[in-house]
């Protein structure tokens, strides 16, 4: 049930190894605008990953992260950056977080994203799913990328 923590540790790798291929592609789209950049967000096999992993230290990439409640209906709670064990450990005791599971069991999705694009990526989701948490977005240009639930 769920990723077992060796799975977790090659998963990280197949992650950001095949997000780092999209990086590079450098697409350009129409009228001379980036193309969306398409992520490979973190889910397991059998549903979404609760914000409550066991193992979150066996979580190995640096990127941006998405936390909402599963609640009706379902609400993004935290958009954020960085990297994702320290995040993710930070996230399961933020009482501000915490206090959305009332409506909901907690989830999380992340992908890798380099380094220099992650601060316009986090930007376009606070914009498009506009978290019920949110510190001030970064003062960059958003970084168009799919949807972590795939519409």
């Amino acid at each position: 049930m769920g990723l077992g923590e060796s799975a977790a540790r090659s998963f990280a790798l197949t992650q950001g190894e095949s997000n780092q291929l999209a990086f590079r592609r450098g697409a350009i789209g129409l009228a001379g605008t980036p193309a969306m950049i398409h992520l490979r967000w973190a889910k397991a096999k059998d549903g979404w990953l609760p914000l409550a992993l066991p193992w979150p230290s066996v979580i190995d990439a640096v990127g941006v992260y998405v936390i909402w409640h599963e609640g009706n209906p379902s609400r993004v709670v935290r958009v954020g950056h960085g990297e994702i064990r320290e995040r993710l450990h930070y996230h399961q005791e933020d009482p501000e977080v915490l206090a959305y599971s009332r409506f909901g069991t907690l989830r999380i999705t992340w992908a890798g994203v380099q380094s220099n694009q992650m601060e316009g990526v986090e930007r376009y989701l606070v914009e498009h799913w506009k978290p019920l948490v949110e510190d001030r977005p970064p003062k960059v240009v958003p970084i168009a990328v799919n949807s972590p639930f795939g519409g």
